[in-house]
């Protein structure tokens, strides 16, 4: 009886020690793993927004670059508009790019600061002229600019390139030469959105003198209507070609269910 009466005060007794420590260490093992996954998600977010806004930088800075007087105005950033040609690799470090040539224009990348504000955790590290090539007068050279994520993402960035034409003032000195011009001829790329809904089919077109490089489209998120993926594609969009269509676009299509809701994008570029 005595024992029967002890069994039943150890069982109300609830967890001992042991068993609270392991509860405890599955726990904390259990929020770690989480927290992990979470911390990951979110670092691979930030990439992404990163990422997304270095090629809107780009397209921003090649059409900069397409104007000779704004291109000249970034050389001349750094205080002056010489580099030194006679040394083995000839480098010249700008300050910034500005958006036009008008004075007191915004720039689109300064040195020391954050690529853009919505990216706080992107900034730009330098913006250097290297890889001069040609001669004497008209050179070929790299314009990087080179980005720091290091306080955020710690993901190494491969610089923004574009090839520059340099012309140089052939009676100043090697040491000092002069550049009296610049300019790009890369073309951005850009893109023609088209959003429809429930029963319609909608064509995204590039401009008629303009190439199509690329279509894509997002259907309904929760894919509510019936359409056939040959039919409509679910992740993507139908190129456009005649008798149809013309050439220079996308198409996507879904069905009459009511609700439903989809996006065609054609990839543009202009061509020379």
């Amino acid at each position: 009886m005595i024992n029967n009466k002890i069994e039943i005060i150890k069982s109300n007794l609830g967890f001992g020690l042991i068993e609270v420590m392991i509860a405890a260490g599955i726990s904390v093992v259990v929020i770690l793993g989480i927290s992990t996954s979470l911390s990951k998600v979110f670092k691979m977010q930030k990439i992404s927004a990163q990422k997304i806004q270095a090629l809107e930088t780009k397209n921003h800075i090649i059409t900069a670059l397409s104007s000779p007087t704004t291109c000249l105005n970034s050389v001349k950033s750094s205080g002056t508009s010489t580099v030194n040609l006679s040394v083995a690799q000839p480098k010249k470090n700008l300050l910034n790019i500005p958006f036009t040539s008008a004075p007191g224009s915004e720039k689109i990348v300064t040195v020391g600061n954050p690529l853009s504000p919505i990216t706080p955790g992107l900034s730009v590290s330098k913006i250097e002229l290297i890889n001069f090539t040609g001669g004497p007068s008209q050179y070929i050279a790299d314009l990087l600019v080179f980005l720091d994520s290091s306080s955020s993402t710690n993901f190494n960035f491969k610089p923004l390139s574009f090839k520059v034409k340099i012309n140089i003032d052939s009676t100043s000195p090697m040491t000092a030469a002069d550049i009296t011009s610049c300019g790009s001829n890369e073309i951005p790329s850009f893109y023609h959105v088209k959003n429809f809904t429930a029963g319609k089919t909608a064509v995204a077109l590039c401009n008629s003198d303009d190439l199509v490089i690329g279509c894509s489209g997002a259907r309904d998120k929760d894919l509510n209507d019936s359409c056939s993926e040959q039919d409509c594609g679910y992740i993507g969009a139908l190129p456009v070609g005649p008798p149809s269509y013309p050439s220079n676009g996308c198409i996507a299509k879904i069905d009459d269910d009511p609700g439903t809701e989809a996006t065609v994008i054609a990839f543009c570029r202009t061509q020379n």
